[in-house]
């Protein structure tokens, strides 16, 4: 394997990352370890960017200066370290491991593979059938490859059972703990579906993707998909049937009806808005077949009385995918506002905008981005593209330039975050200006809550972030002040404290944090950073961080909190090594006491030697 290459001790920091994870992204993000899912980008001493691709392709950036740990999916949107991030950092170590290991001794694959090299071809055969015997998937595989290399037609019928019989796997309810292993037999199948697409049976795959997209919809009601397996699925199979599309496996017209019918009796999202995946290959007689279809699927319905129930919903959906695989934003505008008490969302502002664009009607599309920030400004944590589209076709007007900054202050003093402070010094003339001036503002808001009298209150509508253990006023309190201005806007303490640290004010976030709490990633930042002055303040938080660990009630927590404080205490050193072993201990002594009820815990405690016996 090659990759890229980091000293150890730079290896060591973003390995240390992987404490900041829950055990379910730990999980699934080792379970992508070795998959090819990985792109390097940017890879630095402190500083690694990679895109991992699944359902789609995310951004992941790891900083080990600041901590920063991003992915742009959906389950990282709160800070989480997700399984993106995880496997990003396998695979750094993965990488590290094989030029370690160049010229180590031959791994058992490799003897295996020198071994195989040396065997009679008859001998290699026999050792398949063997096999093949025992495994439904490799036998399936080679007969794909045998059939195809004979010229042979693929019996349909029988395909079908054999992909029916992969999804159904064991029978029975699947639970959360077999679902991976469901979910690994489903693929097994789908790399077979690529063989034989692969090997020319274009239009059969087509027809196979089209049975296991309906036998996936039925696996929905007996496996327990708490690990988002079905969602990797479904995005093989959406893949794979556009690769057979491409292939030929219908004529335009017979793929526009076709994928009309599929789309709009689907539950799951395999052929969501397929006149826009779809629109290279179907052409106008293609999109034409498809939009009669989906015309005459709704004048059956009749009128609808929401457009949000099912089938009115896949209907307008197929309608707006079909307007912009057309490119016509006079189509798409008309469907869009067709009910006059339903806004467009932002997405269709988005592709109005850019239809628009295209079109060589700029004055209008600026006008459609205007219309979106005015309807949708409270929308706040997904109006960003719409927000960057405003701000492209404004700076192209006299004034752009100021109107765009003063945009972006609006939205920053609106909800003052990092991610709002970034965009604000993108968009400002004078970054350092700008800079102070979001500082002082945010210090104006703090003295703004103290008179208030609101420091302290929780707002009902978000629960506490952060460990529920320390109190105020204590390292790992939770963010305890979220304050709604008459004006709409938010003051989130967590925040605040985002924005002091991303400008490099460590003092200052650090006096926040104290006074209002903050959240769990935030404390690790903060302690990192201040660790070699405070080691003080780093025990605190190992201990808070065990508490968390040892609230979930599970034996593989209770072992990761026995070696989080193991870790900590093995990292006192200096002169003052005594006194800070003196405080661990009077820490350990009390937690015990407190969790003497949990013999697990007790156990792994003594395992990781927190216990002399």
């Amino acid at each position: 394997m090659s990759g890229p290459s980091l000293a150890r001790e730079d290896l060591d920091r973003f390995v240390a990352l992987l404490d900041r994870a829950e055990q379910g992204p730990l999980d699934r993000g080792e379970r992508l370890v070795g998959t090819g899912a990985v792109t390097f980008g940017e890879v630095e001493e402190r500083n690694v960017k990679a895109i991992v691709k699944g359902t789609d392709r995310y951004a992941v950036r790891l900083n080990t200066n600041n901590l920063i740990c991003s992915c742009s999916c959906p389950a990282a949107s709160d800070g989480s370290f997700c399984k993106h991030c995880v496997v990003v950092v396998h695979e750094l170590v993965r990488a590290q491991n094989a030029d370690a290991n160049k010229d180590a001794p031959p791994t058992d694959r490799q003897r295996i593979e020198a071994y195989l090299n040396d065997r009679p071809a008859s001998e290699l055969v026999a050792l398949l059938l063997d096999q093949s015997d025992y495994d439904d998937q490799l036998a399936s595989g080679l007969l794909a490859k045998a059939m195809a290399a004979n010229g042979e037609k693929i019996d349909l019928r029988e395909w079908k059972k054999r992909v029916t019989k992969a999804f159904r796997g064991q029978g029975g309810f699947i639970d959360w703990r077999r679902a991976s292993e469901w979910a690994r037999g489903v693929h097994d199948m789908l790399d077979v579906l690529q063989a034989l697409l692969g090997a020319g049976h274009v239009t059969e795959v087509a027809a196979l993707v089209e049975h296991a997209h309906k036998r996936c919809e039925s696996a929905m009601q007996r496996v327990d998909d708490s690990g988002g397996e079905i969602i990797g699925i479904v995005s093989v199979l959406a893949d794979l049937h556009v690769q057979a599309c491409e292939l030929g496996a219908y004529p335009p017209k017979k793929l526009g009806k076709r994928l009309a019918d599929l789309e709009l009796a689907a539950e799951l999202d395999t052929f969501y808005r397929s006149a826009d995946r779809y629109a290279h290959i179907l052409g106008a007689d293609g999109l034409a077949a498809y939009i009669a279809a989906v015309d005459k699927a709704a004048e059956k319905l009749g009128r609808p009385t929401s457009r949000w129930s099912g089938p009115h919903w896949r209907i307008d959906t197929a309608r707006r995918a079909h307007a912009v695989a057309t490119e016509d934003p006079d189509l798409l505008i008309e469907i869009c506002t067709a009910d006059p008490d339903d806004e467009p969302s932002i997405t269709d502002f988005n592709e109005i905008i850019d239809l628009l664009k295209q079109a060589g009607r700029h004055d209008e599309a600026f006008d459609w981005a205007d219309h979106g920030l005015a309807t949708h400004q409270s929308n706040s944590h997904y109006i960003g593209p719409l927000r960057e589209r405003w701000a492209a076709l404004a700076m192209d007007r006299s004034g752009g330039a100021d109107a765009v900054e003063d945009l972006y202050w609006a939205e920053y003093i609106h909800r003052p975050t990092a991610a709002s402070l970034a965009d604000l010094r993108s968009k400002s003339r004078d970054e350092e200006a700008a800079v102070k001036r979001a500082v002082e503002w945010v210090d104006d808001m703090v003295r703004e809550v103290r008179a208030r009298g609101v420091a302290f209150e929780q707002d009902d509508r978000s629960p506490p972030r952060g460990s529920q253990t320390a109190e105020r006023g204590t390292v790992g309190a939770p963010t305890a002040v979220r304050a709604w201005r008459e004006d709409g806007a938010l003051y989130d303490s967590g925040s605040a404290i985002e924005v002091l640290f991303d400008v490099g004010d460590i003092d200052q976030a650090w006096s926040l944090a104290m006074e209002f709490g903050a959240g769990t990633g935030m404390w690790e930042r903060l302690v990192s950073l201040r660790r070699e002055d405070h080691p003080e303040d780093s025990i605190a938080w190992a201990f808070e961080k065990a508490e968390m660990e040892i609230d979930h009630r599970d034996r593989k927590r209770y072992r990761r909190a026995a070696k989080l404080l193991s870790a900590e205490r093995d990292s006192i050193s200096g002169d003052n090594s005594l006194e800070l072993l003196k405080l661990f201990t009077s820490k350990l002594t009390p937690l015990m006491r407190k969790h003497d009820n949990k013999p697990s815990l007790l156990d792994e405690f003594w395992k990781a030697q927190l216990i002399i016996p």
